[in-house]
This record gives C-alpha cells, structure tokens and sequence, in this order.
C-alpha cells in the first residue's frame, strides 16, 4: 500500500471524524464543484540555451495552443536532456499547459560570430589589411649540396610562412580557406597557412576573435569611418542589452558598484558606464542603487512628474524579447563625439518609438570595449513563462499536500499549501483543531 492510498483512507476517516463530531452542532466541509479542486500555477524559468530561428517559430505558434498534449513537445524543444518543468503538483493533476511568453535570450559570442562571419575577409585575396591572414618569419632548415664536401649540408634561413588567426574557429565561411602547410614545408610565397598557435603572436589566455576584431577596427580607424561605426554599434548594443536585463532583473548591484568613471573596462575590475535619460531624467550606472535620478539639464516640462516617470521607458524597453530589442539598438540612431584629444570617443544610442525615448551615452575606450565584449559574461539568459492548470478530486489533493508535508520542507508545503484553494487551505489548517473538551468536576 503507497503513502498516497494511506494519505486517502487517512482523508476519508478524517471527513467521517468531523461529520460525527460535536453532534448537531457539526459543519458539513463545503466542496465547491463537486469536490473538485482547481487550481493555476505561472512559473518563469530561467533557461540557458540559445533558441534558434525554427525554435522561435515553433515556440510562438504554440502561443496559440493549449492542452497537456504540447507538453512533450515544448519540454524536449526547451530543455532537450536537461531536465523537466518542475511543476508544484503531481503531473497526474495538470489539465492543461500552454506557453504564455518567452523570451529567447541572447548569445554575445554568438552575435559575435555572425559579426565576424560579416566583416572578417575569407580569403587570402580579400585581406588587403593582412587582418585575419597574416606573415611572419620563420627559421627552417634547408638542404643543399656541397660538391667540394661532396655531402649534403644543411642551414637555417628565415622564410615568411602565414597563418590564420580563426583556424581554430568553424565560422563556416562562404569561401574556401586556404588549407594547412605539410610539416617540414617551407610555403614561402604560397597561400597555405600554418597553425596560429604556432605563431609568434598566439597568447594562451588570449582570444583570437578579439585579436582579429582589433585589426579590423584598426585598419578601418580612417579608412572606413561607417564601418567602424557599425562595429561600435554593434559591440555596444550587446553591451545595452545586457545592462537593461540587469535593470529588469533588479541585480545591478555588481555593475553599480564597479562601473568605471570613464566609461572604460580595464582587467575586469571596471564596467564601461553609462548615463542613461529617460522622460527629462537621467542618471549613471555607476552607483545605480545609491542615487536618485535627476532633472537632465536643459529639460523643460519634467516639473511636477515623479521619477517613476524615468523607469517607466526603460522598463518598456527593458521587457522587449532580447532578441528583438538586440535589433532595435542596431538600427537606432547613434550620434559620436570625439573628444579634443583625438582619441577618446562618446557614443549615444537612442531607442524611441511612440512613446517612449531611452538615450544610452557612454565614454568608450575601443579596445576596452573589446575586452569586456569577449572576456566578461554578457550573455543574457532566456527564460519561459508557462500556465498550468490543474483539476483533482479533494481526497487525491489531500493525500498529496499531507504527504509534503509530512516528507518535505516547510518552504516546500508552504508553497504547496498556497497554491491550493481558499476552502481547502481552512480545512487542512484547521482539521487537527482539538475543542478543549474539559468538564469541571461536580462538586
């Protein structure tokens, strides 16, 4: 006999119990429906894959779908073998689940990817700039005879060998790319290319799409001023993106406490700060959860709102799905202003439709930019929003909520007793409520 068949016999006895007790005086349990229990759960939960274009289109038309028979579908498509959906109740109760929202999150390495996939040359031929191919030199030994030794001597000679700084990258690029040399093979003058490990250049700790984005900023620093601009767009639109769900999420403490005074990244100790203005208001980064936002300068208008006012556009903005608002700050307006110094840089981006009007501005060293874009975590994790609903008989409801209770946690019952209904919640509480049935004795 199982613990949930003891917990129904043992609900049975306990309704037979307070029909019998206190005679006349006795309260029927009132059952609503019957006897049946319903009951609705909303659960967010956090996932850290990325969803792919089918992914998405799948996860939307099911928007449109209710019933427990999508459930296998959407749990293998959302969490593969990850796990399950933890659900508050027994699966035997739920009636139906449907998708409520979603959003897909987003990968800054694979944003990235498809960045360099855009602007890094594919062949030998297209990098002009020697950005992702380039040439050192290289000691080898070569061969030749002596015909007064009459033996073959060898010596060392300096030969230019190429090398590739995404070979260890599948981009899967459009073009062909040159393949690897054969050990011992001198390809002075040819276009195969070697191991980037090999070269001179290669770092153990560091990244080789941040090396090549480097060169390509680089060469394109005076050559080609748009494409530069896209590039820093497109770096600190992750960058925004990630800073808003931070805001959204309520856990901007770390960024807070560590963005820089100038906006740049250094070792990881710094985060680039930014001013943020919304509705005439404004405020930094920096100290985000110790300072109130401000009147901006030169705002008219703002007198008399609260500074609710200036979270209610960045919150909008901020519950955009990611990969949407990803898209929105790519093709937003962004202004730059050079400083006297030639080489520091503000940049403002500007989010706007209708209603609502965020500017983002920060002082951005490039480099550092860089750094933080491929050393520091800015990935933003998607998350699920899910309804069940559930329908069971009182008698399997209480079998179930006793046995947690009994079994589990107190957090774990609290949560669990919560989420069932009003009158049933009085019932369990009260139901070991013993009437003090003490007699004074007969003198």
């Amino acid at each position: 006999m199982n613990k949930w068949t003891i917990g129904t016999i043992l609900g049975s006895a306990l309704l037979a119990a307070s029909k019998r007790s206190s005679g006349s005086i006795s309260k029927r349990i009132q059952m609503p429906n019957n006897g049946i229990c319903e009951m609705d759960e909303v659960l967010i939960t956090e996932v850290s894959k990325v969803f792919h274009n089918e992914d998405i289109e799948y996860l939307q038309s099911l928007l449109t779908r209710k019933g427990i028979q999508n459930f296998e579908e959407f749990r293998n498509i959302v969490f593969g073998q990850r796990g399950d959906v933890n659900f508050t109740f027994p699966k035997s109760m739920i009636a139906s689940f449907r998708l409520l929202s979603f959003d897909p999150g987003l990968s800054a390495e694979k944003e990235l990817e498809s960045l360099l996939r855009e602007i890094v040359p594919k062949t030998w031929q297209q990098d002009t700039e020697n950005v992702r191919f380039f040439v050192q030199d290289h000691t080898v030994d070569e061969y030749y005879w002596d015909d007064e030794a009459e033996e073959q001597l060898d010596h060392q000679v300096e030969v230019g060998r190429f090398y590739d700084r995404l070979d260890d990258y599948d981009f899967e690029w459009d073009e062909n790319i040159p393949g690897n040399f054969e050990d011992g093979e001198s390809n002075y003058g040819k276009t195969e290319v070697g191991e980037f490990y090999d070269s001179e250049e290669y770092w153990d700790e560091d990244d080789q799409r941040e090396i090549v984005l480097d060169s390509i900023i680089t060469s394109v620093w005076t050559r080609n001023p748009v494409l530069l601009d896209r590039i820093i767009q497109f770096l600190y639109s992750i960058l925004i993106v990630h800073t808003l769900n931070l805001i959204k999420k309520d856990d901007t403490d770390w960024v807070s406490r560590n963005a820089g005074y100038t906006g740049e990244y250094y070792m990881n100790y710094t985060y680039p700060n930014m001013k943020i203005t919304s509705n005439g208001f404004t405020k930094n980064l920096r100290g985000w959860d110790r300072q109130e936002p401000r009147v901006e300068i030169g705002s008219f208008g703002v007198l008399g709102l609260t500074t609710e006012k200036f979270y209610e556009s960045i919150n909008y903005f901020a519950n955009i799905r990611t990969d949407r608002l990803f898209q929105m700050l790519l093709s937003s307006e962004m202004t730059t202003n050079t400083w006297d110094d030639g080489v520091t840089r503000e940049f403002t981006i500007t989010l706007k439709d209708l209603f609502h009007t965020v500017s983002f501005t920060a002082r951005l060293n490039l480099g550092s930019l860089n750094a933080l874009t491929f050393s520091g975590n800015l990935d933003v994790p998607g998350y699920i929003k899910t309804e069940s609903k559930y329908k069971t008989g009182w008698f399997a409801l209480f079998a179930y909520v006793n046995d947690v209770e009994t079994n589990s946690s107190e957090n774990h019952f609290i949560d669990v007793i919560n989420k069932t209904p009003q009158w049933f919640q009085g019932w369990y509480k009260s139901r070991n409520t013993k009437k003090d049935k003490t007699k004074l004795r007969k003198r």
